[in-house]
């Protein structure tokens, strides 16, 4: 809504910048107002079998307040890396601040203390939920 109220589409093309896995179709979505938008693909994120040793200590030690998890698939992931490791009770402490309402149902497996949404989809208002924690 903000590109086709703030936004000329024969101004030029946009360029949407993502991982290698995407939420959705901005492109197709764009295109049907005319839009121009090329997608670069930025990085990619790879999974691994098991939590890094840091965050394994961390939880185990119970030295972490807050996490911010900013996609579903990163939240499932984290879940299941949780669980691998034995470490669901652990969570129980911990604040999670959450990107989307989304993001929030894919750590609903776990307990944790507290359960945050963003007010809006972007980083400042996730951001505001971990300094509502500090």
């Amino acid at each position: 809504a903000i590109v086709c109220t703030e936004l000329d589409p024969l101004a030029g093309a946009l360029v949407h910048v993502t991982g290698s896995t995407v939420a959705g179709d901005l492109g197709t979505e764009l295109a049907s107002f005319q839009y121009v938008v090329r997608r670069c693909q930025l990085y990619r994120a790879q999974t691994v079998d098991t939590l890094p040793e840091t965050a394994h200590s961390a939880l185990v030690e119970g030295t972490i307040d807050s996490v911010l998890f900013y996609s579903p698939r990163t939240a499932a992931y984290f879940v299941k890396l949780v669980a691998v490791a034995g470490l669901e009770l652990n969570c129980r402490q911990i604040v999670a601040c959450c990107l989307s309402v989304a993001v929030a149902e894919a750590l609903r497996a776990l307990t944790f203390a507290e359960i945050r949404i963003a007010e809006a989809p972007n980083q400042d208002c996730l951001f505001a939920e971990l300094i509502g924690n500090i």
